[in-house]
């Protein structure tokens, strides 16, 4: 006999996740993949952040590459692939 876990999801928000994530942004000892944990909690937020202002903001710091690079890590957060 197995055991089913069907204990409910549980989400954690980061709050204010759009200043949050460009005071990142603004400190450079923040890593691309340290802002990318950050983006994906924006995506993922009951907020809405503005995302043309924390993408202008990240590419001013590393560039189109840089943005690409992030939002590629941010949503495998956000599918679990690296969990």
């Amino acid at each position: 006999m197995g055991c089913t876990d069907m204990s409910p999801a549980v989400k954690i928000e980061l709050m204010d996740c759009e200043n949050h994530i460009l005071e990142e942004i603004a400190d450079k000892d923040f890593k691309r993949n340290d802002v990318a944990v950050t983006y994906a909690f924006c995506i993922t937020s009951s907020e809405k952040p503005n995302f043309g202002r924390i993408n202008r903001a990240i590419r001013q710091r590393w560039s189109r590459g840089g943005l690409d690079y992030i939002k590629r890590r941010a949503w495998k957060w956000v599918e679990g692939k690296f969990l």
